[in-house]
């Protein structure tokens, strides 16, 4: 078995020794964060379909780790909806006992206007327009929960990607989600890449960058092909409507 040493200077991975050894990755910490996520978000899942949720939350944790992350930043990757989605406050408080102050920082700093307790969340505009300025100000201030965000948001993006690609979901991926139409989830995608874009490339590696970029143009063709799908449909009602009464069918 290979060994496992601890984190570089700098928090940062260090180049693989040799084959099949890493450097500055704690195992058992990863592990232990993979089950409470798993354990967390047990019941969820994805957004219209019968996914585990948990399929997100791991893809963002490896996601961090494959461009470069420090533990914490991949514990707070798997761990990053578990307060907006699975408890708020008091499980922030759970996740600061459980894996330190840090990994909880970094958690607070990517979740998405989570409401205190028996609260509901605020409208979706308001709280993406929120969060849009709290991500400014993390790039501005060279947090690094802003990686954590990255792999978040390249996560979400490929799996419109791949739904869009299968012709048994298509473009109806887009009524999946909570905007109130698909202009303004492709523009609270758009806005986040370009902030995303702006960070140094400490924080947000240039391989990253491009990555977002190339799913946020598959997103974007397909947003320009749920359109014209809505044209033509309101194009086949008006003519149905149209039709005289007793006409050819």
């Amino acid at each position: 078995m290979t060994s496992v040493h601890e984190e570089s200077e700098g928090g940062r991975l260090g180049p693989p020794t040799r084959r099949g050894e890493v450097t500055g990755f704690d195992v058992a910490r990863f592990a232990q964060a993979c089950a409470y996520a798993v354990t967390a978000h047990d019941l969820q899942a994805r957004k219209g379909t019968s996914i585990p949720y948990a399929s997100h939350v791991l893809a963002v944790g490896a996601l961090v780790l494959e461009h470069g992350g420090t533990t914490d930043q991949a514990i707070a990757g798997v761990l990053h909806d578990v307060v907006e989605d699975q408890g708020g406050p008091a499980r922030l408080e759970d996740v600061r006992v459980t894996f330190g102050d840090e990994v909880s920082r970094l958690v607070a700093a990517v979740s998405d206007a989570a409401p205190a307790l028996g609260e509901e969340k605020a409208p979706w505009p308001q709280r993406k327009m929120r969060y849009q300025e709290h991500l400014q100000q993390l790039v501005h201030h060279g947090d690094a929960a802003v990686l954590v965000s990255a792999c978040d948001r390249l996560h979400n993006l490929l799996a419109i990607g791949v739904d869009l690609d299968d012709p048994d979901v298509g473009t109806s991926v887009f009524s999946r989600f909570n905007a109130p139409a698909v202009e303004l989830t492709l523009w609270n995608h758009r806005t986040n890449v370009r902030i995303l874009a702006e960070a140094s490339d400490e924080l947000v590696p240039p391989r990253l960058k491009r990555r977002l970029e190339h799913a946020l143009a598959r997103v974007a063709e397909g947003a320009e092909s749920h359109k014209d799908d809505r044209r033509r449909q309101r194009q086949l009602r008006h003519d149905i409507d149209r039709r005289p009464e007793g006409g050819a069918r």
